[in-house]
């Protein structure tokens, strides 16, 4: 198990939980917690349909997730730039 990684910025917080989570180095998925989301992914996948979770979601994801980060470091609100469907 890798110890869990801590963010310096909310280390002094009374509200700073630190979660151990396993990290697996091989393909298994067995493990994830969003397994119904994978389970989907694989199936649509090889049925040529459309995933639950596509491309435009994880970089949503990622713009939401460096909003976050920004507005923690400088402590003011930070505009999300969501790409509509």
């Amino acid at each position: 198990m890798t110890p869990p990684i801590a963010c310096k910025t909310f280390l002094d917080s009374p509200y700073f939980v630190t979660i151990a989570t396993p990290t697996i180095n091989t393909g298994a998925v067995a493990h994830h917690p969003f397994k119904q989301e994978i389970d989907n992914l694989v199936e649509n996948i090889l049925h040529d349909k459309p995933v639950l979770s596509d491309v435009l979601d994880a970089c949503n994801s990622i713009a939401i997730s460096l909003a976050i980060e920004q507005s923690a470091a400088n402590g003011k609100p930070v505009a999300v730039p969501v790409e509509p469907r």
